[in-house]
């Protein structure tokens, strides 16, 4: 999976290392609360479906929002934990199952670019989950 960037405001940051922000709140403001169709969020969302592409459907996601973050200021590094609902469509039997599903993804910050990135973790095997 390639490298998603998400670019940000020099004062945004500035806000975030000087306190008056957490990190959440921060990542909230430079992920999530731009165009929803941005090519990034789509990139984003794209990336989360892919840990349910051997599903045996094509879900959708619902909504998506961030649960939690951590961030070491030092080494610019952070986590990042997604929560978003995933939506199920079954046209033929007319029915659709939603369910609440959670990812955490490690972060960087590039304070020279004005970027944040991260890669999202390799795709696990469903068979560990039983």
């Amino acid at each position: 999976m390639t490298e998603l960037k998400f670019s940000f405001q020099k004062e945004s940051y500035g806000v975030f290392l000087n306190g008056s922000i957490n990190s959440t709140v921060f990542l909230k403001k430079v992920l999530l609360e731009n165009d929803l169709h941005s090519e990034e969020q789509v990139r984003l969302k794209e990336t989360l479906l892919a840990y349910h592409t051997f599903e045996g459907e094509y879900p959708e996601i619902v909504t998506l929002e961030i649960e939690e973050s951590q961030y070491d200021p030092a080494a610019r590094r952070g986590k990042v934990g997604f929560k978003y609902i995933l939506g199920y469509n079954n046209t033929c039997a007319g029915t659709r199952m939603d369910l609440v599903k959670r990812e955490r993804v490690d972060f960087k910050v590039d304070k020279s670019h004005l970027s944040l990135s991260f890669l999202p973790p390799p795709l696990r095997s469903t068979a560990e989950e039983f």
